[in-house]
């Protein structure tokens, strides 16, 4: 398992694969939630951040658990938390 640490959490660190395969819900969906805005980062992570349907800050979207979703979360995990079950 592998340990990042994450600025977006004040230095506090947790393991992607583990806050991802708890929120899996049982038809394979995943919440994200936008908690930082892409203000200030390169022009590929807010492509990202556009692509997974985000709009504005403190959205939740709901996705198929992928390993391309996965990726894209990945690629901007400082500006997105995984929270709870989905629907």
């Amino acid at each position: 398992m592998a340990w990042r640490s994450c600025a977006g959490n004040h230095g506090k660190r947790f393991s992607i694969n583990s806050s991802m395969s708890q929120s899996k819900t049982q038809n394979g969906q995943i919440q994200i939630k936008l908690i930082r805005s892409g203000i200030g980062f390169p022009e590929k992570q807010k492509k990202v951040i556009q692509g997974l349907g985000f709009s504005r800050l403190n959205q939740v979207i709901t996705r198929p658990d992928t390993p391309e979703i996965r990726g894209m979360v990945f690629k901007i995990r400082h500006l997105v938390e995984i929270v709870g079950e989905g629907a």
